[in-house]
């Protein structure tokens, strides 16, 4: 695991935890040592993450530490993608992936609840593969269609050939 998603990680544990949480547990979590969970502690702690606590008792997060929720408008999200492609090389094709969900409703039938819609945006490189052109083959199978089907609900799952 990365430095970077190992913080976060301790982060989010810290967050949900009701009460200390010993460095020891976090390791065991996160597949660590110790001493690494206490040298992340002391970094986070450096970037004035509210974690408080000590070595041997555990440690915990002051409540309220979160991000706002942001919402954009295209603009903002086309000037997001904008700085996002200039940190690549601009060698390689770039897959930019938008995301939304809401985090309440939505499920169901249930209307997602908009003020919690929530977005990402992700670019990373995707190198395309090099076209090698294909090849086509002609098959004695076909799809069966509605002039031999005894009715019209047949499912395609019932011809594995198709």
């Amino acid at each position: 695991m990365h430095r970077s998603n190992r913080l976060f990680e301790i982060i989010q544990i810290l967050r949900a935890a009701p009460r200390p949480v010993t460095a020891r547990q976090m390791a065991e979590r996160l597949d660590v040592t110790e001493r690494t969970i206490y040298r992340d502690i002391a970094a986070l702690q450096a970037m004035r993450t509210p974690i408080e606590g000590e070595a041997g008792i555990g440690y915990v997060m002051r409540r309220g530490y979160d991000l706002p929720p942001l919402n954009f408008d295209a603009e903002e999200i086309e000037a997001l993608a904008g700085e996002g492609i200039k940190r690549f090389s601009g060698e390689t094709a770039i897959y930019i992936k938008p995301m939304y969900w809401a985090e309440n409703g939505g499920y169901m039938g249930v209307p997602a609840d908009p003020e919690s819609t929530r977005f990402c945006l992700c670019l990373f490189e995707s190198p395309m593969l090099e076209p090698t052109g294909f090849s086509m083959t002609v098959s004695p199978f076909r799809r069966p269609s509605i002039e031999v089907a005894p009715t019209n609900a047949k499912a395609a799952c019932l011809y594995p050939n198709s």
